[in-house]
């Protein structure tokens, strides 16, 4: 399925959540939310969010008040930047936009602009890191839910993943605004699981395979870190097992090899 169909079906990118009136709105009524779970299911939906904030790299998403913003700004946009075209849909032509406008019109995109410089200057605020968590949870007053928790909450209430689903979130940033619990209470699978800029996996013991931990006959043995590693993963994996009481922390070792 396209990305901007699923989204558009699923009603989370409707006027109810990101227009500006919304800024001053509940939580989303998950209940008001249009969902047909046949096309989700046929098409297994997967959602990637690049959220483009600050300086150019805002500017690449969004020039829909560029003219504005040269008109303020005290040096010259157009020289520095060398080359500031608006697309069709406002996006940096010098800087991606070209790209951008491809996967639009491929159905591989779906763009948000979660801010409105109309209301942020009504709420006279224009500080860094307030306008980013207005940008993430798609509000301007308040400290509401994220927009992945809003999604993650409606796909829950449809039965879609649940505590056995594997990885539904992940985010190479760690926590961020994306999934602020707001006034709901947020089941711990519904967290998003962090990995760095090389996807490493966070459920990797470190060091248990390094070179001095073997004898020079033993590393003479091919693969003898990869074979090793396997070992003492499966061994470390039953001593766990054998301390940890019943619980979370039990079940979650229980998956850790398909983690």
């Amino acid at each position: 399925m396209k990305r901007r169909e699923f989204l558009r079906l699923s009603a989370i990118a409707g006027s109810a959540l990101m227009l500006p009136p919304a800024g001053y709105a509940a939580d989303t009524d998950l209940e008001s939310v249009r969902f047909d779970p046949t096309r989700y299911r046929k098409n297994g939906a997967q959602v990637i969010m690049v959220f483009l904030y600050g300086g150019p790299s805002e500017l690449a998403g969004n020039l829909t008040n560029i003219e504005a913003i040269k008109k303020a700004s005290q040096s010259s946009y157009d020289q520095y930047f060398r080359g500031i075209t608006p697309t069709a849909n406002n996006f940096w032509q010098e800087a991606g936009g070209t790209y951008m406008e491809s996967l639009l019109s491929a159905g591989d995109l779906n763009l948000f602009r979660t801010c409105y410089s109309r209301v942020r200057e009504e709420a006279n605020n224009k500080s860094h890191g307030k306008c980013v968590a207005q940008n993430q949870r798609g509000r301007f007053i308040g400290e509401g839910e994220g927009i992945f928790t809003t999604l993650g909450q409606l796909l829950r209430k449809e039965g879609m993943i649940d505590q056995h689903t594997v990885l539904p979130f992940i985010t190479m940033e760690g926590e961020s605004g994306f999934y602020a619990k707001g006034d709901r209470t947020v089941p711990g699978y519904l967290r998003p699981v962090g990995v760095g800029k090389d996807l490493d996996n966070p459920y990797a013991r470190g060091g248990i395979n390094r070179w001095y931990y073997y004898t020079p006959q033993e590393r003479q043995v091919p693969d003898y870190e990869k074979n090793t590693t396997a070992a003492i993963n499966g061994e470390m994996d039953v001593l766990a097992q054998s301390v940890n009481a019943s619980g979370a922390i039990k079940e979650a070792f229980d998956r850790r090899g398909t983690l």
